[in-house]
């Protein structure tokens, strides 16, 4: 799937360390994982084919951008080209039944990486919203809000400023948000399913195989992420071994002659 990145980063993956996983052991990781792993539809919550989940979901995705980035400003800094938002929460008090009263917060600025500023921005439209907020999210929202700045102090955290997990987090997330596919399904960085195929030499499978195990690993990548609902693609993925691919294979014939294909 990133033959052309895979020829230009060559020289790169021969001296450099190899590219960890995203770690999303924190709270609410596992959901920043599967962005991370270009896995937009389950992030979405569009596996399930419900609408309201995937309209509150996509909202919530848009509220982690203004939070993350509003995190990574405080924890790691924000270098040049950057640009400053001036943000002021206002809080209502209630002084009396039915009567209440705004007191004005004090306003802060943050500091925005240039690349993310349109996401932080639909963040901020949205998160400084109390009645869209409520309307969106419920009684709750203040809650799950919280949740998100938890999930993003423990991503970075876990992860490190910087970091070439991050990186790729904070490009999917731009790219959900904005409604782009995965930097996975571009080809512009490596599947979870070829590190984990290449790691394992397909399984076992390399010694049988007149293929090299790169090439092996790009083709049955191809074949799953173009074939493969995503909660079965994160099955033959996180679970990757030599039963995973046959049953994946065998939910239909093209990816059953694909998969052949791949392994010849």
């Amino acid at each position: 799937m990133w033959k052309s990145a895979k020829l230009a980063c060559l020289a790169l993956a021969l001296v450099g360390p190899a590219r960890a996983e995203f770690d999303g052991s924190g709270v609410s990781g596992q959901w920043l994982r599967e962005i991370a792993l270009g896995r937009f539809e389950i992030a979405r919550g569009a596996t399930l084919n419900e609408t309201e989940v995937i309209v509150r979901q996509t909202k919530k995705l848009t509220v982690l951008a203004m939070v993350y980035h509003e995190v990574y400003e405080k924890q790691c800094g924000a270098p040049e080209p950057a640009r400053v938002f001036s943000v002021r929460v206002d809080w209502v008090k209630q002084i009396a039944p039915g009567i209440e009263e705004i007191e004005e917060g004090t306003p802060s600025e943050i500091r925005v990486r240039l690349p993310y500023a349109d996401v932080f921005g639909k963040g901020m439209s949205l998160a400084l919203n109390p009645a869209q907020m409520v309307f969106t999210f419920g009684p709750d929202a203040m809650q799950m809000v919280a949740g998100l700045y938890s999930a993003s102090i423990d991503a970075i955290r876990l992860n490190g400023c910087g970091s070439a997990e991050l990186d790729v987090f904070e490009r999917n997330l731009a790219a959900i948000v904005r409604g782009e596919p995965s930097l996975q399904r571009r080809g512009a960085v490596p599947t979870h399913l070829e590190e984990r195929c290449d790691a394992t030499g397909v399984a076992g499978l390399d010694a049988r195989m007149s293929v090299t195990v790169e090439s092996a690993c790009d083709c049955l990548s191809d074949i799953f992420w173009k074939g493969l609902p995503e909660d079965w693609l994160a099955r033959v993925e996180d679970g990757f071994s030599h039963e995973a691919v046959l049953l994946s294979a065998a939910l239909s014939p093209e990816l059953w002659e694909g998969a052949r294909s791949c392994l010849r």
